[in-house]
């Protein structure tokens, strides 16, 4: 059972599609965090949204270069 210590709370992760991006998203919603998840690859983006939102989290995409301002 996890603890939800971040419930309430909003969270922003870059290259959220994979890798350690994307399981940070999962880590940050288990633990209760409403998350914008920033990745180059929406379409991997959005499969990670579908997983953080199955931990009954708020749950956005957005695609682009966070690099770029």
């Amino acid at each position: 059972m996890h603890t939800k210590i971040l419930e309430g709370r909003r969270a922003v992760v870059t290259g959220a599609g994979s890798g350690i991006g994307a399981a940070i998203a999962l880590a940050y919603a288990r633990a209760g965090a409403d998350l914008l998840l920033a990745d180059l690859d929406d379409t991997r983006a959005q499969a990670v949204a579908v997983r953080c939102r199955e931990a009954g989290v708020r749950t956005l995409v957005q695609a682009g270069d966070v690099s770029n301002e």
